[in-house]
């Protein structure tokens, strides 16, 4: 299932089995929403931040993190190469595809992310919106939750 509510994605995390975001691949989280998800789970960060020096993980994977104190799930959605306005729409229908496998494997129900790769990525809201539309939409055992920025 998909839908899409106005809000902060923080006031909303604690309804989410998991949150996630849209990550580049140079092991940096140092602008946008990605500064919060670093700050909020330092150790993800460090285990992010080595997979990407060590090539582990490429564009259009997934990078996901289970943050044991808080229960949640944190998926790291490689949509860009490269920090700036790179993302890109191929990457973000991948990444949404690893989601939703990750999810049904892992007994998540629901994710909770922003409107990935359409702040400093420089992607248009629409087409990132059909892309998880298509994808989650048609799925009854996951929802997919994009929070809007009022």
């Amino acid at each position: 299932m998909f839908e899409v509510i106005e809000g902060d994605l923080f006031d909303h995390s604690h309804n989410f089995d998991a949150i996630g975001h849209g990550v580049n691949l140079e092991g940096v989280m140092g602008s946008g929403i990605a500064v919060i998800f670093r700050k909020m789970f330092p150790a993800m960060f460090e285990g992010y931040r080595t997979a990407c020096r060590e090539n582990h993980i490429a564009p259009g994977e997934l990078y996901p993190w289970y943050d044991v104190p808080r229960g949640t799930w944190v998926y790291n959605c490689a949509t860009q190469v490269s920090q700036g306005p790179n993302a890109n729409y191929a990457l973000v229908a991948l990444t949404a595809h690893h989601m939703l496998v990750h999810a049904q494997k892992n007994g998540v129900r629901s994710i909770g992310i922003p409107t990935i790769g359409c702040g400093i990525g420089g992607l248009e809201w629409p087409r990132v919106q059909y892309i998880y539309k298509s994808v989650f939409a048609p799925v009854q055992d996951v929802t997919l939750t994009v929070v809007h920025k009022k």
